[in-house]
């Protein structure tokens, strides 16, 4: 790590240090239910947690309370005891947002055809913005690992959407960084969860990550997580390593090949690039593009989404496509800040390893079996991600707490109750009891009202998926 970046980080956890000491005691916790726990080597006495959109509870385009109330550190605050309230005043606090959320949540208003929408919807606003302390649940959508021990960027509407100034605003409150708000309560557990936006970011938008994202990603990391240690040498850390991006709704739904009108042969869709090849990918966001006008669908073509407009055989802009070589690039990224992350856990005897990416995996290839039903990444029936196709579900978030549970038990011989996932699992959203009718696949139609009405979702058989 270069020197000034080291300095940066001494000084603000040091600044930390100050605030924390300055508080005394931390909050009361307040029991729930009297979960049969115990501690190990670890102390839950005083939780915090900080992150990305992922685990302040974002889901299906925006935070709403009753949402935020089911992330997974405020499902694991209850497990170690916790109070979690929708107003976000318990013992575990948050900043909740008013119904319809912020931005309005996406909601499904048709099944045929099918319509996913925010239009009508409105805006919800922060309610808990006057508690007095810092909240225990410091996760802020759009945030990426920088922003733990830097406040540069939270309000300056440089390199994020203009939404993310008001999450930080609103959570944050210009109190200092995200660092010095969760080490004034003393903590004696934490858990870190950033590195999702530095690579789900640019995917998003088509395109790869950066080449030294795992680099820079590394350094901060290892940085923190000393200064951490030196501020709280008895505090344990739970860290989330970073999923695989790919795997998601958002990337996986919508086929690059579509078949033939006069042959019944497969045919790729067309990008700015040329065709589309085995291996790439056609965003979520192309959704309405596609059915709306048939771009991206050659002349001749099926159009997979709307078969009643015929392809035009322009190309899709590549910030909806993303090609193999720009996937295996970020993926190659996502392994090594895995890997750094791998690394740290096993030098550091106060870290567990939460492996997300591992979890994914392996409900993405053979899906989740709750009870009677099978739940997988499928868009809208899989039952395990939100309507935005990037963030889990509250059952999504469930499976999570429970991953990081099972971590940490392992690492410090706890034993935190695992959440019951019966009581989020909805049989009308999965593979045993889809959505949809028999011989019908889901296929989006229309994303945050960006097209027009569109027709039926057409049969299975007549779209070949690679």
């Amino acid at each position: 790590m270069h020197k000034t970046t080291r300095l940066r980080l001494a000084l603000v956890w040091a600044l930390a240090l100050v605030s924390a000491g300055g508080l005394g005691a931390c909050s009361t916790i307040e029991p729930v239910n009297a979960p049969a726990l115990t501690s190990g080597s670890a102390d839950f006495r005083s939780y915090v947690a900080g992150g990305t959109s992922i685990s302040a509870g974002f889901q299906s385009g925006g935070l709403v309370s009753h949402h935020q109330a089911q992330s997974f550190p405020t499902l694991f605050a209850r497990q170690i005891g916790m109070s979690v309230q929708a107003n976000g005043q318990g013992s575990f606090s948050f900043n909740p947002y008013s119904a319809d959320g912020f931005p309005p949540l996406s909601r499904i208003v048709s099944y045929s055809p099918l319509v996913v929408t925010n239009s009508g919807r409105v805006p919800g606003a922060a309610q808990n913005t006057a508690w007095p302390p810092a909240f225990r649940n410091m996760a802020v959508p759009f945030a990426i690992l920088f922003d733990l021990v830097d406040s540069t960027f939270y309000y300056s509407q440089s390199f994020r959407p203009i939404v993310a100034d008001e999450y930080f605003a609103d959570i944050v409150r210009h109190r200092g960084t995200v660092a010095q708000e969760m080490l004034s309560h003393a903590p004696t557990f934490i858990s870190l969860e950033y590195g999702s936006n530095e690579v789900l970011g640019p995917t998003s938008q088509g395109v790869p990550a950066a080449t030294n994202t795992a680099e820079q990603y590394a350094a901060i990391l290892a940085g923190a997580l000393d200064q951490l240690h030196f501020v709280l040498p008895n505090a344990k850390v739970a860290v989330l390593n970073i999923p695989d991006v790919t795997r998601i709704p958002l990337v996986r739904t919508l086929s690059p090949f579509t078949v033939s009108l006069s042959t019944g042969q497969p045919v790729p869709l067309i990008g700015q690039g040329g065709p589309l090849q085995f291996g790439d990918f056609v965003l979520l966001t192309a959704a309405p593009v596609i059915g709306a006008t048939g771009t991206g669908i050659p002349v001749g073509g099926y159009n997979y989404l709307n078969p009643s407009v015929p392809g035009n055989g322009q190309p899709l802009n590549e910030g909806l496509v993303l090609r193999a070589a720009e996937a295996g690039q970020t993926l190659t990224e996502i392994a090594e800040m895995n890997a750094a992350i791998a690394a740290q856990a096993a030098a550091r005897p106060y870290m567990a390893l939460v492996d997300f990416h591992a979890a994914l995996d392996a409900i993405a290839a053979n899906g989740l079996r709750v009870g009677s039903n099978t739940f997988t990444t499928d868009y809208i029936t899989g039952g395990l991600f939100s309507l935005d196709g990037a963030h889990p579900s509250d059952l999504g978030q469930a499976v999570l707490c429970n991953t990081m549970v099972d971590a940490v038990n392992a690492r410090f011989g706890s034993g935190v109750p695992r959440v019951d996932l019966m009581d989020w699992a909805t049989p009308s959203a999965s593979a045993s009891a889809p959505v949809f009718p028999d011989g019908f696949r889901a296929l989006p139609v229309r994303v945050d009202g960006l097209a027009d009405q569109l027709p039926r979702p057409v049969p299975t058989g007549l779209i070949p998926h690679f």
